[in-house]
C-alpha cells in the first residue's frame, strides 16, 4: 500500500490497506495511511473515520491529531482548535499544529494568538515562509506594519524568488509611510 501511495496511486493503494485492516484491525499505521489515501482523493468524511480509528488505538499519535484537523478545517470547520491544541500537547514542536492553530486564529480574527503561534512554528522550522507569511498577515492586521515588512523581508532573505513577496514589501512600506505623516 505505502508504495502505491508513494507512486500516488491511491485508489489501489487503499485496496491494499483494505486488505492489511482485514488481516488486522488494529494496525493503527493503515487507518493512517489510508486516511491520507483517502484525503488525496478528497474522501474527507471516510478519512476523519479513519484518523478517528487511528487515535482510538494510539491516543498519543500527534500526526492523526493535526490530521484530523486538517480535514476539518478543509470542510469548512474554521474555528475549531481542537485537534491541533491536541497535537501540540503531545508534540510541543510540532511547527505545523502551531502553524494550523494559527490559522484558526486568523480566521476568528484572534490576531494576537495567531501571532503567538505563528511565532513559535518559526521558532521550531525558522526556514518556512509560509510561517512568516501568516504571521505578516496578523501582524497587518494588528496595525503592526514594521513587523509584517519585518517578515515579509524574511521571506524574500529565505526565498529570492518568492512570488508576490516585493508586492508584500512594497504595500508594507506604503503603511509605514502613511502611518509616519
Amino acid at each position: 500500500g505505502y508504495d502505491k501511495q508513494i507512486l500516488k496511486q491511491f485508489s489501489e493503494a487503499i485496496e491494499d490497506y483494505n486488505k492489511v485492516l482485514e488481516l488486522d484491525k488494529n494496525f493503527e499505521r493503515a487507518y493512517v495511511q489510508r486516511a491520507f489515501c483517502k484525503v488525496q482523493l478528497k474522501d474527507y468524511e471516510s478519512a476523519i473515520t479513519d484518523f478517528e480509528s487511528a487515535i482510538k488505538l494510539n491516543p498519543n499519535d500527534p500526526i492523526s491529531y493535526l490530521n484530523l484537523g486538517f480535514v476539518h478545517y478543509n470542510l469548512g470547520n474554521k474555528e475549531d482548535t481542537t485537534y491541533f491544541a491536541k497535537a501540540i500537547e503531545i508534540d510541543e514542536k510540532m511547527a505545523e499544529a502551531y502553524f494550523m492553530r494559527g490559522q484558526v486564529f486568523l480566521n476568528k480574527d484572534e490576531n494576537e494568538l495567531a501571532v503567538l503561534d505563528f511565532t513559535k512554528a518559526i521558532e521550531i522550522e525558522p526556514t518556512w515562509t509560509a510561517y512568516y507569511l501568516s504571521r505578516s498577515v496578523a501582524y497587518d492586521r494588528l496595525n503592526e506594519y514594521e513587523k509584517a515588512l519585518d517578515d515579509c523581508l524574511k521571506i524574500k532573505q529565505i526565498d529570492p524568488n518568492y512570488t508576490d513577496i516585493d508586492e508584500y514589501i512594497r504595500d508594507f512600506k506604503k503603511e509605514l509611510q502613511v502611518a509616519s505623516t
